[in-house]
């Protein structure tokens, strides 16, 4: 993989916490695409969630209790997005 293939996406965060790993993909691609590299990401970085998403459809994952599928965010106007 080259470096755009392996960057991290972005960095959920509220109120300054860091909650979970992001990676992103077009909405061209399945949304699972990126799955397998932000759970390594989140794995790496110590973040007990993860989500993979094409901008369509949101995969979820935590890795401490070992479920995963499809998600939905309710967090709405507390909701912050960073760039990682």
């Amino acid at each position: 993989m080259n470096e755009a293939q392996t960057r991290l996406n972005y960095i959920l965060q509220y109120k300054n916490k860091r909650l979970a790993v992001i990676d992103a993909k077009s909405k061209g691609l399945p949304y699972t695409t990126g799955l397998r590299l932000a759970k390594s990401y989140a794995d790496r970085i110590n973040f007990r969630y993860t989500y993979s998403t094409n901008g369509l459809e949101i995969y979820g994952v935590d890795i401490e209790e070992g479920k995963e599928g499809d998600a939905f965010l309710e967090f709405h106007q507390y909701l912050y997005i960073k760039a990682a």
